[in-house]
């Protein structure tokens, strides 16, 4: 049986579109799309879905214990976006989202935004994560992740985390590469869709041109 909850069911360019219209409401008469770098996206940019194995604790669709999401990456500027809904099995106090399971899914955005900058797979070396407010059961959390710096051996990054208008938290990271041959392993271990294989085809594809992409 599928791990993915219901509510991940719907298309996430709608979400997206419901996102920026309460941005844009929050803001009358301020170009927020250009003086922040909010959370929203734009219609033209054009998003492909990643790939997942199977086992992932935040992507996997065979492991139980999965959260069964769904990560994007924006093909033009390496934005990793990704909607997480939390549930009462996701609670640390009464009605509070556990702030590792917020982080869970942080570091699952900021070491994909890492891994499509050079595409070349990466382990996070150093996370940190700094909260505003609680974020509650129920409605959904967006996280957006970006590359800040990049280079042959540390790529650095940053991710935001909101819940409607609110941002909830911040976070920062530093990414080590991996081995051609390590990064091929777990290309290996995609579980192969036609919705990912854009992005997988991409990995696959890293040789000369993910030594490339770090110069």
């Amino acid at each position: 049986m599928s791990a993915v909850p219901s509510h991940q069911s719907a298309p996430f360019h709608a979400t997206r579109r419901i996102f920026q219209t309460r941005i844009s409401s929050a803001y009358r008469g301020i170009r927020v799309w250009k003086t922040r770098r909010v959370a929203v996206e734009s219609p033209l940019m054009s998003w492909i879905d990643l790939p997942h194995t199977r086992g992932c604790i935040v992507c996997g669709r065979d492991n139980p214990m999965s959260l069964g999401l769904q990560l994007r990456v924006n093909s033009e500027n390496g934005v990793v976006s990704v909607e997480f809904t939390p549930r009462e099995q996701h609670i640390g106090l009464q009605g509070v989202v556990h702030g590792g399971v917020i982080a869970t899914v942080v570091d699952e955005a900021m070491v994909w935004a890492a891994t499509w900058a050079g595409r070349r797979f990466c382990v996070c070396g150093e996370m940190s994560i700094r909260f505003r407010h609680s974020a509650a059961v129920g409605q959904p959390l967006l996280i957006t992740a970006r590359v800040a710096s990049k280079r042959a051996k540390l790529i650095q990054t940053s991710a935001e985390v909101r819940q409607g208008d609110a941002i909830i938290g911040s976070a920062t990271g530093k990414y080590v590469p991996l081995s051609e041959e390590r990064h091929m392993g777990f290309v290996g271990t995609f579980v192969d869709e036609p919705a990912t294989s854009a992005a997988a085809a991409e990995l696959r594809a890293q040789g000369h041109s993910s030594r490339d992409s770090y110069a």
